[in-house]
């Protein structure tokens, strides 16, 4: 266990409720206004309503949540927020016993000079960098933005990293952690305006040993209070959720606020929460992205899930992958079709029954023959992928049933977790398979049956 001085200590100032003072939204906004952050031009990089999912007066309800905290929000590097030490200490870096380092510098070509020393100066001006006569020299070096002209100061802690004591903290597991925000009936997702620097270091912290779990454990700390119902953080990003039903009436419309027929409840409701979120992160310094913010969305990409109303569903851009991958030539353009649709394995039902043919190719000594029964088989894999639905998660606090079917084959075992609906309509929220390799695949009928049921409780 590192010293006392190396822990990362959180803590909220004393006697203070940061959500004393925070704007109210009104139930019936008025006309865009400019503010000193939020004008015209930064709503144009906003999209605000790009699935024109929001009605009118929600779209101006939008704007007046930005408005009213539109110190949240940073367009561009001046105005980046940094966590103030009311909330969080200087970090110290825990490090084994070492020799400090004098690294040379990477020489600057003549012609980026003016260039290097503008970021330099904006940098020392934001807080980022500070002078200092330390003991240690490391080296640094630039690379191009992703606009192709504008650069970036990147700093080599390989030294450091070798030193440093890691933390063991590690971020939520992917899976679940996307699936908990399928069903929701809107989403809203926030980055943390380059978040790295928003943590005063006692180095430049970008790549830094512990960076992602210190920035992980910071944000999480300051909302604690709408953790798992509201949002639940990931590093940077803040994803939070609506609630779980859309309050749909009868008639096919939608519950609205009482002193507004404009507004639904959904996006009130939803918005009221996002308020508090934004409350809290500004009320300890710090700031989102404004261009990536996405407000009160139908749909949303979290860690690469497409989570909406009904549940999970494939992103647009893997699905069209597979839909354009080339006939294979080859075992290595089998592998790497096999690998982009196994991304997709628990939209799919028998994906590896489907896909036996290709995997014989990759699996067995035979020679490469792309003949009708792969084709078929690879069309097969396409039309399944094109057509996918979303699945929908398990809802724990339901009296409804939860059913778990194996099927262990000869071939592979298949799994389906579902659970039955109000309807009576049994939903699929994972689809498994687990291919047998040529020993496994000579297993007596009893022992593939439960080692089937292993697996599939495993993968589950």
């Amino acid at each position: 266990m590192p010293p006392s001085q190396f822990w990362i200590v959180c803590k909220r100032p004393e006697n203070v409720d940061p959500l004393d003072g925070m704007p109210k939204l009104p139930t019936c906004p008025g006309q865009f206004s400019p503010g000193t952050h939020f004008m015209l031009e930064q709503m144009a990089t906003m999209n605000g309503n790009p699935h024109s999912f929001l009605w009118k007066e929600e779209e101006k309800l939008v704007h007046e949540l930005i408005h009213a905290f539109e110190h949240v929000f940073a367009w561009d590097k001046s105005e980046k927020g940094m966590f103030l030490e009311d909330y969080f200490d200087p970090v110290l870096i825990a490090a084994m016993e070492h020799i400090p380092w004098i690294l040379p510098s990477i020489p600057i070509p003549q012609g980026l000079w003016d260039c290097i020393i503008a970021i330099i100066k904006d940098r020392i001006a934001s807080g980022v960098i500070k002078p200092s006569n330390a003991a240690y020299h490391s080296r640094w070096f630039r690379v191009l933005e992703k606009d192709g002209k504008s650069l970036q100061i990147v700093h080599d802690l390989q030294p450091l990293n070798a030193i440093s004591i890691k933390d063991s903290a590690v971020p939520p597991v992917v899976k679940p952690y996307a699936k908990s925000f399928a069903g929701h009936g809107c989403y809203s997702v926030f980055d943390l305006f380059m978040p790295l620097e928003m943590f005063q270091l006692t180095c430049i912290p970008i790549g830094c040993t512990n960076s992602q779990q210190i920035q992980h454990g910071n944000i999480t700390f300051l909302l604690q209070d709408g953790i798992p119902h509201i949002t639940q953080p990931f590093v940077n990003n803040v994803p939070v959720c609506g609630t779980k039903t859309q309050y749909k009436l009868p008639n096919r419309g939608y519950k609205t606020i009482l002193d507004n027929p404009g507004i639904c409840r959904l996006i009130w409701e939803h918005l009221t929460n996002c308020a508090r979120i934004l409350q809290h992160i500004g009320h300890a310094g710090g700031t989102f992205s404004g261009p990536k913010a996405q407000i009160a969305v139908p749909e949303a990409v979290i860690v690469g899930h497409l989570c909406c109303y009904e549940g999970c569903k494939p992103l647009p851009n893997q699905v069209q992958k597979v839909l354009n991958w080339p006939i294979p030539k080859d075992v290595t353009g089998i592998c790497g079709f096999m690998g982009v649709v196994g991304t997709l394995w628990m939209f799919i039902k028998d994906l590896a029954i489907h896909a036996e043919p290709l995997i014989r190719l990759v699996c067995c000594k035979i020679p490469f023959e792309f003949g009708v029964e792969q084709l078929m088989a690879m069309e097969k894999l396409k039309y399944l992928v094109k057509i996918c639905a979303a699945i929908c998660p398990i809802d724990y606090d339901s009296q409804n049933e939860v059913i778990l079917a194996v099927d262990s084959l000869v071939l592979a075992v298949r799994d389906i977790l579902s659970q039955m609906g109000d309807n009576n309509l049994c939903y699929p929220s994972h689809y498994g398979l687990i291919t047998w390799n040529e020993t496994k695949r000579w297993y007596s009928q009893a022992k593939i049956k439960l080692f089937g049921l292993l697996r599939a409780l495993k993968d589950i």
